[in-house]
């Protein structure tokens, strides 16, 4: 008969200070997560908005309980729906741990430093090789993202001369503007999307991309700008590049700033960004055309 590992949470435990009380928060997940596997972990009267990174880390929960307003009775309303919409509901794990700061903060330690055999069964059922939807910033640790990142950091690139283009909502790429741009560029030269969920995106890495739908906490206004500037960095820090062209306005900030220590060190030979109200314009396709060519 298995061992019964159980964690009474009623009353929740507290502090003499905020900080106390919420570290003890935390170590209740952390407690769950380094449970070794030949016990049952039974996890009784934990707060509503709890539930599922408990039960995503194998715990059995008993007697949920309504205990922070609105955000237990907001995650009651999501759990109740039928809205699993990815791998082992991802995306309503995702949306109920954002609704309160220790369990957005377990989240984020799940992802990235936690350690153990449940937290690795708990990615492996949470893995999809479909379409996943980023809500959140904690959309950034997902499994899918974490390998992808991991297939990028790997990859070296035949060419050395690329024109970074948008991302776009059409996927699997190439998208409409992708393949006006190849018409556009010369032979010698291939695309680079550059995306606030996956960084960067080369164009022999397309068909490897994961397929995502992401929301502004993802896009150019959140932490889609550190991915890229930081994936940039690496990317053009290994892969010595003759020329650059940032054909993408949303994100010529992050990727300018990258580039610039890379130009500074000789790793780019040359480098420029175009700018243009819309990039299907014929004008602004022509433009890029000379860029390629060395027209300008």
């Amino acid at each position: 008969m298995r061992q019964k590992h159980q964690i009474v949470l009623n009353p929740m435990p507290t502090g003499a200070s905020y900080e106390e009380e919420y570290g003890k928060w935390l170590d209740v997940f952390r407690e769950v997560a380094f449970t070794t596997l030949d016990f049952d972990v039974e996890v009784i009267g934990p707060p509503v908005s709890w539930v599922p990174l408990l039960e995503r880390l194998g715990a059995r929960v008993v007697n949920p309980r309504i205990l922070f307003q609105p955000q237990d009775q907001l995650a009651q309303g999501m759990l109740l729906s039928d809205a699993d919409d990815d791998a082992h509901g991802r995306t309503i794990l995702e949306a109920v741990c954002s609704l309160r700061p220790e369990t957005a903060d377990s989240l984020y330690l799940f992802d990235t430093t936690w350690d153990s055999a449940r937290v690795q069964g708990a990615h492996e059922l949470m893995t999809t090789t479909g379409e996943i939807v980023m809500p959140s910033n904690a959309s950034h640790n997902r499994p899918e993202i974490v390998e992808y990142l991991r297939i990028l950091r790997a990859y070296t690139p035949r060419l050395k001369k690329a024109v970074l283009v948008p991302c776009a909502a059409d996927k699997p790429y190439p998208s409409r503007l992708h393949r006006a741009v190849r018409n556009a560029i010369a032979d010698d030269w291939y695309q680079v999307v550059v995306t606030g969920a996956l960084g960067l995106v080369p164009e022999e890495l397309w068909p490897l991309a994961p397929l995502y739908d992401a929301g502004p906490f993802v896009t150019p206004a959140a932490g889609g700008k550190w991915r890229v500037f930081d994936e940039a960095r690496r990317y053009f820090g290994r892969h010595k590049h003759e020329k650059v062209v940032i054909y993408c306005s949303s994100y010529a900030d992050p990727l300018q700033a990258a580039f610039n220590v890379h130009l500074a060190d000789g790793i780019i030979t040359e480098g420029r960004t175009l700018y243009a109200p819309d990039y299907m314009e014929p004008a602004a396709l022509e433009t890029l055309r000379r860029a390629t060519r060395g027209e300008l």
